[in-house]
């Protein structure tokens, strides 16, 4: 399985970034989400091209991996919080004890294209946003999604310990989506 790491400052990442754009609309088509996300522009931090423009601006870290085809077979970002991106994103936007903090990681997102999946990808690159969390020296990582989403509950709570924060309901997109707040801290690890 090859990787690649694309960092925020690279122009590897802006290139691949309409790429990824393109796989998260398509994620988000289907269920649970079941909601079109736009494509948009790169100065739209509502559409899919827009929310990935602003993460690389906030210095987030890309990874993929090729499929046999050569094409993009899944992806995955994530970055280390700040007060603007915890703001702008509504990441303390849920009832609980516990919210993510500026220098904590959070797993932003990712995508595999249906041909690749079930291959271990996904779970291949939630590694390696954890091993960048520890890289990075933060204390907690952080992952939301869709309260249905069992892949990445399976990969993150099941496989990974995390333990779930709260629940909360944000426009996504297009469209509203009941999110899971799920975190981990790294101090054990």
């Amino acid at each position: 399985m090859v990787e690649e790491i694309l960092t925020a400052g690279s122009t590897d990442a802006q290139q691949h970034l309409a790429t990824f754009a393109e796989m998260l609309c398509e994620l988000f088509r289907d269920p649970p989400f079941n909601f079109e996300w736009q494509f948009g522009d790169s100065e739209d931090p509502s559409s899919a091209l827009g929310f990935l423009t602003l993460l690389k601006q906030e210095g987030a870290m890309f990874w993929y991996i090729s499929g046999e085809d050569g094409k993009i077979a899944s992806f995955a970002f994530g970055l280390v919080l700040t007060e603007r991106v915890i703001e702008t994103l509504g990441l303390a936007d849920f009832e609980g004890t516990i919210h993510p903090q500026p220098g904590d990681y959070y797993c932003a997102g990712a995508a595999t294209a249906k041909p690749y999946r079930k291959r271990g990808y996904f779970s291949a690159l939630a590694e390696k946003r954890l091993d960048a969390a520890r890289a990075h020296g933060c204390r907690r990582v952080w992952v939301r999604t869709h309260t249905q989403c069992g892949i990445v509950r399976h990969t993150y709570a099941d496989n990974r310990g995390f333990e779930i924060a709260g629940t909360y309901t944000a426009n996504q997109g297009s469209g509203t989506m009941t999110s899971v707040m799920m975190y981990r801290d790294l101090l054990e690890c």
